[in-house]
This record gives structure tokens, C-alpha cells and sequence, in this order.
């Protein structure tokens, strides 16, 4: 497991009553971002949201500007465009919170992305990503209960470094262990595959 110390090194310090959010995703309605728009309302705090990703519905976005507009002034919301793969680890280091209530992921790549740099996350409970409250790596959420979404923003932007430090070396050590878990299942998979067809045999 890492230590807290060389978490620390990589990211910079959480100051309570501030909150960075990223958003990386396609910017398309499955992916969500008018509903993280919304939950950024009524918002206290110094709080800012960045979104990478590209846009591929004109209107869509159309959408999400509307939404953002409507935000209070406390709330800074920057479109920072396609981020290169190489540089999504430095991004999520650089940022608070990954916020991504999608619509539905078969896996969500970006997630385990996300939590093996160590950046906490809140998510909807329509991906596989599930418990992670109580493994303190963050929140699982149901669309259907926006309130919740609001109330862990909350808790987030008053967050202090001490508390946030331990939630991002909880996810670098949950992301790692999540990994190893899919190699061993693979590995598995391999072999049976491996086993069955030396069982069959070559067709006379």
C-alpha cells in the first residue's frame, strides 16, 4: 500500500471550504453532465468544475451551457477540451473529486482510472463500482436521490487535507487491489479456456 507521504507529494494539499471537480467523459447525454451541472446548485464553497472530454452532441452541449449559466457565482465551471491518455493520471492528481453520475457503465474505465491516482469519486450505483463509502474511497449514489449527490458535494467541499488525504490513499490501494482481482480472473479464464480445448481435442 502506499504510504500517505508519498500520496501527498503528488497531489496538492485539500483546503476545506475548497473543492476541485473533474469531469472526463464523452460529453453525450448517457454520460450525464447536465445532471452534474444541476447537482452543483446551491453549492457553498469555493468550488470549480473542469470538463475534458469531447463534445458529441451540438445540443447537448447547447444543454450543459444553458446549465452552467444558471450556476451561482461561487461556482466556476471551464471546458478544457480532449485530454491525451497520457495525461489523465496528472489530471485526476490535480483534482479533488472525479464526479460522474452516468446514465449506465458496463465497467467505467475512467472510474478505475480515477481511483488508482488516487482521486476520489462520486459516481451513480449504475456502473459495477459499488460500496464505496463504507471502503471510504467515495460514493455510489442513485440518480433518483439527487439529494444525496448534493449532501456528499457538501461534505466534499468542506473536506479538510487530513481527511481527503486518507480517501485518496484508500483509492489508490482499492484501485490497485481492484486490478490484481481482474488479472486473477483472466488468468483463470486463460486456463479453462486452455483446458477445454486441449480436452476436445483435434477433429479426426
Amino acid at each position: 500500500m502506499p504510504s500517505d507521504s508519498a500520496i501527498s507529494a503528488e497531489r496538492s494539499p485539500k483546503r476545506a471550504g475548497v473543492l476541485r471537480i473533474v469531469f472526463l467523459s464523452r460529453v453525450s447525454r448517457k454520460k450525464n453532465l447536465d445532471g452534474a451541472l444541476k447537482m452543483l446548485r446551491g453549492l457553498h464553497g469555493c468550488v470549480s468544475l473542469d470538463i475534458y472530454g469531447p463534445i458529441e452532441d451540438a445540443g447537448y452541449w447547447q444543454e450543459c451551457q444553458d446549465a452552467i449559466r444558471a450556476l451561482s457565482s461561487n461556482v466556476a465551471v471551464e471546458y478544457r477540451g480532449v485530454l491525451a491518455h497520457s495525461e489523465v493520471g496528472r489530471v485526476f492528481r490535480e483534482h479533488d473529486l472525479f464526479l460522474f453520475p452516468t446514465l449506465g457503465e458496463n465497467f467505467g474505465h475512467v472510474i478505475l482510472e480515477a481511483l488508482t491516482a488516487g482521486c476520489p469519486v462520486l459516481i451513480s450505483d449504475r456502473t459495477p463500482w459499488r460500496n464505496l463509502k463504507q471502503m471510504e474511497v467515495g460514493w455510489d449514489i442513485p440518480l433518483e436521490q439527487p439529494a444525496l449527490f448534493e449532501r456528499a458535494l457538501a461534505e466534499c467541499v468542506e473536506m479538510g487535507d487530513a481527511a481527503h488525504r486518507h480517501m485518496s490513499v484508500r483509492a489508490e490501494s482499492y484501485a490497485r487491489a481492484r486490478m490484481e482481482d481482474q488479472m486473477v480472473i483472466e488468468q483463470n479464464r486463460s486456463l479453462l479456456r486452455a483446458v477445454m480445448t486441449r480436452s476436445v481435442g483435434p477433429t479426426p
